[in-house]
């Protein structure tokens, strides 16, 4: 339900707000600047902060608050990111070159039409990143845990051969045969420490102590992971005879089928059991996940898309105004493209920091996974369609301009 309201809160703060016809000329019919309160800023701010201190709690308040940010901050976004178009377009407004001057000024009377195309760059870097991330833990492996494959093999009537016949059976697998040790108790028996670190997959100097036993705590783990105990005896006879046999395999994914007909084709009576938990498939929701994040990201591309064309309509009546100051169709460009580009210089930056702060956070409360490069690289990537749509922009411009540079539109309203 949470991410459902995230990809819907997102989509209605990039294009809610219906854009009046002469909302991107109203520099021509405002005396003054429009007011930009900072506060529109603080609920961004408040955001990240949540982020920061939900990793510090931790635990299911952290869980709690850092999505409780998450909603934030695709509510926010729209908000700040027409306040810092605005202290930009005051910077930029200070320049000495006419287009930039222009530019600047056009961005600081009227921010919020003009930074439309740049909340939905933001809000799509944000969602893609953070979508992107709680995927990665939701369809990662690494909370299972490493996937072994690990079996208990019992069989009746055992041979002096059976072992060893079994061992070249299965030659990518670890086998150890079970002995009963003292009162009764069936052990994993070892010939050496060297060994029973190998089986375990664990490190000699980790395993073993300075007699050749086994560490301290290994024996602990070892019965957990197999459920027997384990000794290192160098004497001990590991033949495999008496009424019946046990002995442990630890292996590969390709020795889990390659067991059973090793084993079913000469001993009797076989007892295969499985000492490992099997992989879990996702959880469900998490293929429910899928579905709203592309949803989400879908409907974000059409807002991005729609906010464009409406740029793109509203540039025609801009120009005409544009080049009755006595601008030339070139100067004319260059303040579009300024106007274009200075809110997107904004906004990715803005979209990718959120976005690593909340991967960041996630990361400790098992909620995302920290991919920086990825959300770097989805980042690249929307900056590229974004600079892509507003070439295109730039083309059909020049394509309009040609003719009423020409003198071939004479008619200006």
């Amino acid at each position: 339900l949470a991410l459902g309201c995230l990809a819907v809160l997102a989509v209605l703060g990039a294009v809610a707000f219906r854009i009046p016809k002469t909302a991107a000329w109203t520099s021509r019919r405002l005396g003054r600047p429009t007011s930009m309160r900072v506060w529109r800023a603080a609920p961004l701010a408040f955001a990240a902060l949540l982020m920061v201190a939900a990793r510090v709690v931790g635990g299911p308040s952290g869980a709690n608050m850092v999505m409780a940010a998450l909603l934030i901050t695709s509510v926010s976004l729209p908000l700040a990111i027409p306040w810092l178009v605005h202290r930009l377009g005051g910077y930029l407004a200070t320049l000495r070159r006419p287009h930039g001057w222009l530019a600047g000024r056009r961005l600081t009377f009227s921010p919020v039409a003009l930074a439309r195309p740049a909340v939905a760059v933001g809000a799509l870097v944000f969602i893609l990143g953070s979508v992107t991330g709680i995927h990665e833990r939701l369809f990662s492996t690494e909370n299972e845990g490493p996937v072994r494959n690990d079996f208990s093999l019992s069989w009746s009537d055992p041979q002096l051969s059976d072992v060893t016949w079994l061992r070249k059976q299965l030659p990518a697998a670890k086998i150890v045969l079970v002995t009963d040790g003292r009162r009764g108790q069936s052990r994993a028996t070892f010939r050496s420490c060297a060994d029973a670190a190998d089986f375990m997959d664990v490190a000699e100097q980790r395993a073993c102590g300075a007699d050749g036993q086994l560490a301290p705590g290994v024996p602990g783990q070892f019965k957990q992971r197999f459920r027997f105990g384990v000794a290192v005896d160098p004497g001990a006879r590991l033949t495999g005879k008496g009424i019946s046999a046990t002995v442990l395999i630890a292996g590969g994914p390709a020795v889990t089928d390659a067991i059973w007909r090793a084993a079913n084709s000469r001993l009797p009576v076989v007892d295969v059991s499985r000492l490992s938990s099997e992989p879990l498939a996702p959880p469900l929701y998490a293929n429910w996940f899928a579905g709203i994040g592309a949803t989400g990201v879908t409907l974000l591309l059409i807002a991005l898309l729609h906010t464009f064309g409406n740029r793109v309509l509203s540039l025609v009546g801009e120009d005409r105004r544009l080049l009755r100051i006595a601008l030339d169709s070139r100067e004319v460009r260059a303040v579009q493209r300024w106007t274009l580009l200075a809110p997107l210089i904004v906004a990715i930056p803005l979209g990718t920091a959120t976005a690593l702060i909340f991967v960041w956070a996630g990361n400790e409360l098992d909620l995302a996974v920290t991919v920086t490069g990825l959300v770097l690289l989805e980042a690249l990537l929307v900056a590229g369609l974004s600079a892509a749509m507003a070439l295109t922009v730039s083309r059909l411009q020049r394509s309009w301009m040609g003719p009423v540079e020409s003198g071939s539109t004479p008619h200006l309203p």
